[in-house]
């Protein structure tokens, strides 16, 4: 005589800790606690770094301007494609400030590729400095936002904001000096 149970016929066969294989990938996926999940953050902050030293680099002088492209790929690659990954891996942690803090400054890098690679070329050379001033001040703005936002968090990721955007107004101002 069969055993009667109130339970689906793939869930007698999963022993405890395993998956149901008969399950979908999503069904496994939400069965994922987030808080195993490795944390995104320091690979956030080193892609959130790493470009931004390349350009404070030339900005200072430090490096030759012709070195650009060698920032413009880590902006594109490291600062761009891998803070979006972190930012899509701060949103399955259910960090919001994270989501929006990577995602941000992931744009940002992709937009600084693009700016670079294709939009100085539409404006006219005599224009340049004015359109970096510009380019970098509306970065400023969420730069601030997310330094104001940080207050709830730790210093240290305070610090990093306050300085990202300090960066981005002296780096405007600079630029439409011409320097």
């Amino acid at each position: 005589m069969a055993h009667v149970t109130d339970q689906p016929p793939s869930a007698r066969f999963v022993r405890a800790g395993d998956y149901d294989p008969t399950s979908s990938v999503i069904e496994r996926a939400r069965a994922v606690d987030a808080s195993v999940l490795a944390d995104p953050a320091p690979l956030g902050l080193t892609a959130l770094s790493l470009p931004l030293l390349a350009l404070s680099l030339i900005n200072i002088g430090a490096v030759k301007a012709t070195t650009l492209p060698v920032f413009l790929a880590t902006a594109l690659i490291f600062g761009g494609v891998a803070q979006f990954v972190v930012a899509m891996w701060e949103v399955r942690r259910g960090n919001t400030f994270g989501v929006v803090a990577f995602g941000t400054f992931g744009c940002f890098n992709l937009a600084v590729w693009y700016f670079f690679n294709f939009g100085l070329t539409k404006i006219p050379p005599a224009d340049h400095a004015s359109a970096l001033e510009l380019f970098l001040g509306l970065w400023a703005i969420p730069a601030l936002i997310l330094w104001i936002a940080s207050f709830r968090t730790t210093l240290v990721v305070n610090l990093i904001f306050m300085l990202a955007t300090m960066l981005f107004v002296v780096a405007a101002i600079g630029n439409g000096e011409g320097n």
